[in-house]
């Protein structure tokens, strides 16, 4: 394992499950937070309108353009919320807040962020792994869902979900990816599909899982390699 890796293992963390309670929400429904609560994510949430989206792909797309040609390569783009405002000005806007806030309270910190930008016939791919392995946060305060994505052709997402699963599992144990995966990653959790059967998920531009980004610390999410054109 790399030595962040091996670090982060050491920490004594909280790992109970928290569920989400939301009194006033401004955003989402009781109905919307009890399924968060009861399957670990939401999807379709609309937090960008079409010109926004499109606006936000234009910028990200040109600052993916620049990392490339200095050849940092397109998954670079990690941790630089405080230094591009293409990257700021997603990461705090409000419509995207107000559905994080009702998940997890109004004191919110953007601590990291990560374009992964998985282009057209990149042989990549991200390997079955949870979040919290790579984070050194304690506790963990919003809802313990599992997934896994992956690429079935233009906007097309398929996630594997189960929430009750990892009430009881929590952190689950994973080894150091092999070299021939090409995992983006380090890490690989084997057998996940065994926490539940897989559920369709597809996002249009402008859409959100919730919260922000991955949809909780403790799912378990996978990429594979993408084909075709970009869309």
């Amino acid at each position: 394992m790399s030595q962040h890796d091996v670090e982060v293992s050491k920490l004594e963390r909280d790992l109970r499950f928290f569920p989400v309670a939301s009194r006033k929400p401004k955003r989402l429904t009781a109905e919307q937070i009890a399924a968060y609560n009861e399957n670990g994510y939401l999807s379709g949430l609309r937090v960008l309108d079409a010109a926004q989206a499109r606006r936000a792909r234009e910028r990200s797309d040109a600052l993916l353009e620049r990392f490339i040609r200095e050849g940092k390569g397109s998954y670079a783009i990690d941790r630089f919320q405080d230094r591009f405002a293409t990257i700021w000005d997603l990461a705090t806007t409000p419509s995207i807040l107000d559905v994080v806030e009702d998940l997890l309270g109004p004191n919110l910190i953007c601590w990291a962020t990560h374009y992964f930008c998985k282009l057209p016939g990149d042989p990549k791919a991200v390997a079955w792994h949870q979040d919290c392995s790579y984070w050194p946060l304690t506790p963990s305060k919003n809802g313990h869902g599992l997934a896994g994505n992956r690429r079935r052709g233009p906007g097309k997402t398929v996630a594997c979900a189960s929430f009750h699963a990892l009430i009881f599992n929590g952190h689950l144990r994973f080894r150091e990816s092999d070299p021939d995966e090409q995992n983006i990653l380090s890490q690989t959790i084997e057998g996940a599909e065994r926490f539940g059967a897989p559920a369709d998920i597809e996002l249009k531009a402008g859409e959100n899982l919730a919260p922000l980004g991955p949809p909780d610390p403790w799912f378990i999410g996978q990429t594979y390699p993408t084909a075709g054109a970009a869309d």
